[in-house]
């Protein structure tokens, strides 16, 4: 979208519709993004699956977090989710299975 924007700026409305146009198919052509919360029940999934190995116990967090988004991967193709904010969602897990349980 930013070429039509720019065309917008230049006083070129035809050619920012056009590209707006040509936009739209492409992203139809693209897998849908998985949401948020569906990422979120993915990263559950897969820790749970490989419940063996206790990615929250470990010291090195970087290392942990990247095994679950390869476990992620494995089972989701990468189009679907971006890098970014499948790290988004690794992080917020790992805060979340860290965080001491609610007092009651």
């Amino acid at each position: 979208m930013d070429a039509a924007d720019q065309y917008e700026k230049a006083a070129r409305p035809e050619l920012a519709a056009k590209e707006k146009q040509e936009a739209e198919v492409l992203q139809g052509l693209l897998p849908q993004q998985l949401s948020e919360a569906e990422i979120d029940s993915i990263i559950r999934e897969v820790v749970a699956e490989h419940k063996d190995v206790d990615v929250t116990a470990d010291q090195h967090a970087k290392r942990a977090q990247g095994t679950v988004m390869k476990w992620f991967y494995e089972r989701v193709d990468k189009s679907r989710a971006e890098g970014q904010v499948l790290k988004k969602r690794v992080d917020a897990f790992f805060l979340e299975a860290k965080a001491p349980p609610p007092s009651a």
